[in-house]
């Protein structure tokens, strides 16, 4: 976001909220306000935390799948969510333990799941423990396979499934794939997805 002239750096989730609220951009990024009051970002939030604690349990432990993992980690996320939103996390939740395994990941040389890909005011990566980058987004699951494709996975709990037409002109497309193209720069492609969890 910017102060004044200076820019300050900007993420991919605060350029995309511009165009749907300048207000909740300016005190989500630039006052560091929680969107937690927002109940489909809660919802987001948990099902995302979900998705990255067992995918990192299970690439880690090399293991395809794991039900009781998977309900242990549920119970205690889903303790972040009021009681009326149960329901509806549960659902998408059980759509994601029977449609989701893990074992596809394992031959590939890279795999980087819910990182956060950060770049300078010339567009050159920096490193992830820079604090303020000029741009960054974070991707949920990202892997490169041997003969140098990308690809780029983002997870949606939405209940609308985009058109063609959205998913061909989707800004996070081609932010995410510019992003991961700069720290990869070998990558003869990237092909992007997006993962709508709530119907595995």
């Amino acid at each position: 976001m910017a102060t004044n002239s200076v820019v300050m750096g900007a993420r991919y989730s605060a350029l995309n909220q511009m165009k749907d609220c300048r207000l909740a951009t300016w005190l989500t990024y630039a006052k560091g306000l929680s969107g937690w009051n927002n109940s489909y970002a809660r919802l987001g939030i948990v099902v995302h935390n979900v998705l990255e604690r067992y995918g990192l349990y299970c690439t880690k432990s090399k293991i395809a799948t794991d039900y009781e993992e998977f309900d242990n980690i549920v119970n205690e996320e889903i303790l972040n969510l009021p009681e009326s939103q149960y329901a509806d996390a549960k659902r998408i939740l059980e759509n994601v333990k029977n449609t989701k395994t893990w074992d596809h990941l394992f031959d590939y040389p890279i795999v980087n799941i819910e990182r956060r890909f950060k770049l300078d005011k010339n567009f050159n990566p920096v490193p992830d423990s820079e604090e303020n980058p000029y741009f960054s987004g974070g991707i949920d699951l990202m892997y490169i396979s041997s003969d140098n494709v990308g690809f780029v996975r983002d997870y949606k709990t939405v209940r609308a499934i985009y058109t063609k037409t959205e998913m061909k002109n989707s800004l996070q497309r081609k932010y995410y794939s510019l992003l991961v193209m700069k720290h990869y720069p070998d990558l003869t492609e990237v092909i992007f997805n997006f993962d709508f969890s709530r119907y595995g």
